[in-house]
C-alpha cells in the first residue's frame, strides 16, 4: 500500500480535516507508521520462513512498497488482511486519543 492512499485511508477514518494542517500532519505520519508495522507483522506470520527473508530484505531498504507488492503475491487475501491490521491500529489510536 502506497503511503499516499494509507494517509487519505486514515485521515477518512479519523475525520482530520478539522485539525490544524501541523497537527493533522504529525498525526498521520505516526499513525502511518504504526499502521505499516502492524501490518508488517501480519504478513510477517502469514509468510513461509524463505519468503519472510525476501519481505524483511525489501522492507528494511525502505521500499515498503516493494515489500507489500511481494508480500501481495504470495498471501491470500492480502488486501483484506492490510485492511484489517490498518483499521485495528486507527481503532487504537482513536480509543487511546478519546477521539471514537
Amino acid at each position: 500500500m502506497d503511503k499516499n492512499k494509507l494517509k487519505k485511508l486514515i485521515e477518512e477514518n479519523l475525520g482530520t480535516a478539522k485539525f490544524p494542517e501541523e497537527v493533522r500532519d504529525e498525526i498521520l505520519s505516526l499513525l502511518a507508521e504504526n499502521c505499516l508495522k502492524r501490518a508488517s507483522l501480519s504478513i510477517l506470520e502469514a509468510l513461509s520462513q524463505a519468503e519472510r527473508k525476501q519481505f524483511e530484505d525489501l522492507a528494511s531498504s525502505g521500499s515498503y512498497e516493494e515489500a507489500f507488492s511481494f508480500a501481495s503475491s504470495h498471501i491470500e487475501n492480502f488486501e483484506s488482511l492490510v485492511q484489517s491490521e490498518i483499521k485495528k491500529e486507527i481503532d487504537k489510536f482513536k480509543e487511546r486519543s478519546g477521539l471514537s
